[in-house]
């Protein structure tokens, strides 16, 4: 399956190899707080990368009320394609806990290529 070929509503593997968590000091912290914080500095304004929006996206979805203020639980996915029983990485990402604890299939043994 190549990317042009897939469309929304199209079935992929994707394999958790670890589990992630960030509070909301690492997304709404002041300097070396920000956890999540990539940027870019050009003439003293500050632009902020799409992946810290994404993460504070996230975080104001899928976070939940924690003893620390609000926290964000993740499982990083490897997306996978088999091909004759071997599964080769497509890309890599994060799927919010509670949309992967709600259609995770039990577990498999795979063999990396």
């Amino acid at each position: 399956m190549d990317e042009a070929g897939l469309k929304l509503g199209d079935a992929v593997e994707l394999l958790a190899i670890s589990t992630g968590t960030i509070n909301s000091s690492g997304v709404e912290g002041d300097g070396e707080d920000k956890l999540y914080r990539l940027g870019m500095y050009t003439r003293a304004v500050h632009a902020e990368t799409s992946e810290y929006l994404e993460v504070k996206k996230e975080m104001k979805l899928y976070g939940i009320e924690g003893p620390d203020g609000r926290e964000y639980h993740f499982y990083n996915v490897l997306w996978v394609e088999r091909k004759e029983g071997i599964a080769y990485r497509r890309a890599a990402g994060r799927v919010p806990k509670a949309i992967w604890d709600a259609n995770c299939t039990p577990l498999t043994k795979i063999i990396l290529g």
